[in-house]
């Protein structure tokens, strides 16, 4: 094998370096996004669960202020200025309930899109592998068909310096 095709092997060995260095950096940054959107997606669910459950204590609070509502009956004037109170607590809790079931809606929505964005990484992973896996098996080929190449030269350099030597023997008339 000639000095410009070793250098021409070991610039595409270099180059494939590069191609999988790059690749591996690549996969690394997927990772690491997957990673975050992973822990984005666990924030999200517990605060999701923070919300269910203060959607629980403010539906207890609204029936216990209704009961309360009941007992105060006895005073006219006082449950008069008891209800209009828990009229607008219960206007206020119930605007704030709704305010957390549109955030628990937007929870979900950002939920669903990062689901997504981790399916079309694992895509992407998958892929990255599929073709590591070629170039791998490039790798194996060239490989081997160097070792054929030389193989190759060594049997034809020997066949050379065998038909000289005949070529000697004749000429010297030691012919066999």
């Amino acid at each position: 094998m000639s000095e410009s095709d070793a250098d021409r092997l070991q610039g595409i060995q270099k180059e494939m370096a590069l191609i999988l260095e790059a690749r591996l950096g690549e996969l690394s940054s997927a990772i690491r996004a997957s990673e975050q959107v992973t822990r984005q997606i666990i924030t999200t669910e517990l605060e999701i669960q923070r919300h269910k459950r203060r959607e629980g204590d403010l539906t207890t609070e609204l029936e216990d202020l209704r009961l309360k509502n009941q007992k105060s009956e006895d005073a006219f004037e006082e449950a008069k200025q008891l209800k209009k109170k828990l009229i607008s607590q219960n206007a206020e809790l119930e605007a704030e309930l709704e305010e957390v079931r549109s955030e628990v809606e937007r929870y979900q929505e950002t939920a669903i899109e990062l689901q997504a964005s981790i399916e079309d990484m694992e895509t992407e992973s998958k892929q990255l592998r599929s073709e590591n896996a070629k170039l791998k098996l490039q790798v194996k080929e060239y490989s081997a068909n160097i070792e054929g190449m030389k193989a190759l030269r060594d049997e034809r350099m020997l066949s050379v310096m065998q038909l000289t030597e005949t070529m000697s023997q004749i000429a010297s008339g030691k012919d066999e």
